[in-house]
């Protein structure tokens, strides 16, 4: 029998207090990087690019795949079964609604600073470019499945390829031409929060 999950006592105004820091601090680097840094943003954007080839494009874009929505609901519909079969059905729960209420936030972000996406972009995109919703939803997802593994024998060791993984999915973003490196950056800092979101939440299993 697994240990009933309990919320620490006044966790939605914590959590809404750290929420509503982070969107200032989203909507401050976004400011930061179109006023002072795009430039530069541009120019480390161009320095990626200009590495292209088609077999490096074939490899980025698979692993931006599974930083997308169908790489996100794949891995996250396994985590959730293996959780609840497991009869951890509480933190199952709490792993799902991190994933969509992290994409959620930051699709709300992006309407927010609504920051024009790159033009050298190799795939066609509907939604505004900061934050990288892939590199968020990638650290949140990752991040919290490390931690997650991190009670067993070999989580420690899975720690390593899921931080390598997040990385390389906000790579390939910036290969594709989709996104400029300050909105990775902007996704790994949410993805971060949300991480501790989720070990804060899971904290009295």
């Amino acid at each position: 029998m697994s240990q009933a999950l309990v919320l620490p006592a006044g966790w939605p105004a914590q959590v809404g207090a750290v929420l509503l820091a982070l969107t200032v601090f989203l909507v401050v680097l976004d400011q930061i990087s179109v006023h002072w840094a795009l430039p530069l943003d541009r120019r480390l954007a161009r320095s990626v690019i200009r590495t292209r080839n088609r077999k490096e494009t074939r490899l980025m874009r698979l692993l931006s795949f599974w930083g997308g929505a169908y790489g996100i609901m794949a891995v996250t519909a396994i985590v959730v079964l293996l959780l609840a079969l497991s009869g951890h059905r509480e933190t199952a729960a709490l792993y799902f609604g991190l994933v969509a209420l992290s994409i959620a936030y930051a699709l709300a972000v992006k309407v927010l600073t609504a920051r024009r996406r790159p033009s050298h972009g190799l795939e066609r995109q509907r939604t505004y470019s900061f934050p990288s919703a892939h590199s968020l939803a990638a650290a949140a997802m990752y991040g919290s499945l490390g931690f997650l593994a991190f009670g067993t024998s070999a989580g420690a060791l899975f720690l390593i390829p899921a931080g390598a993984l997040v990385l390389a999915i906000g790579t390939s973003r910036v290969y594709l031409g989709v996104h400029y490196p300050s909105d990775v950056l902007g996704g790994y800092v949410a993805g971060a929060v949300w991480v501790w979101i989720f070990l804060f939440l899971n904290a009295g299993r």
